[in-house]
């Protein structure tokens, strides 16, 4: 039987759900995401670690297709035009996903450092669930040794998107 903890020692955290992973994920996907539209956004940054296909979301991911549309173009999205692509469309829901995806911010107190930080460890989360979700359809072993050095690669990288 597994010893029991000592009295004061913490347990250990219990592993996250999958709906909890995923939540997470989607909080990431719409941090980056809200904060690249913001005036401080770098969306250049932002397109050198993540592509569309990275975003689990649904909306995120469509919001993401035309965002790296527009910014490959040289173009600077209005979050106003977002919102308005989407109520157009008669998607209700899709539309209140938007808005809340722009609503979405880091807190204000945060210094640069920590900022900078909890949007490097945003896109390293997605980009780790992304390889994840491709080594489960992997094909063949080329496949997979490509996903791993990717692993491997968004791990070590710096990431930084506010320097």
């Amino acid at each position: 039987a597994p010893a029991e903890p000592e009295a004061g020692t913490k347990e250990r955290r219990r592993p996250r759900s999958g709906k909890e992973k995923q939540e997470g994920r989607v909080s990431a996907e719409r941090l980056v995401l809200s904060w690249a539209l913001s005036d401080s956004g770098k969306p250049e940054a932002l397109m050198r670690f993540l592509s569309p296909e990275d975003f689990s979301d649904e909306v995120c991911r469509r919001a993401a297709e035309e965002l790296w549309k527009e910014w490959a173009e040289g173009r600077r999205p209005e979050p106003a035009s977002l919102i308005n692509r989407y109520s157009e469309s008669e998607d209700t829901e899709a539309g209140n996903r938007v808005s809340a995806l722009l609503l979405t911010e880091l807190p204000e107190d945060l210094s640069e450092e920590e900022a900078d930080r909890i949007l490097s460890e945003s896109v390293r989360r997605i980009r780790r669930y992304s390889l994840d979700e491709a080594a489960r359809k992997a094909a063949d072993p080329g496949e997979m040794q490509s996903i791993i050095l990717q692993k491997k690669q968004i791990e070590r990288e710096p990431i930084s998107l506010l320097f």
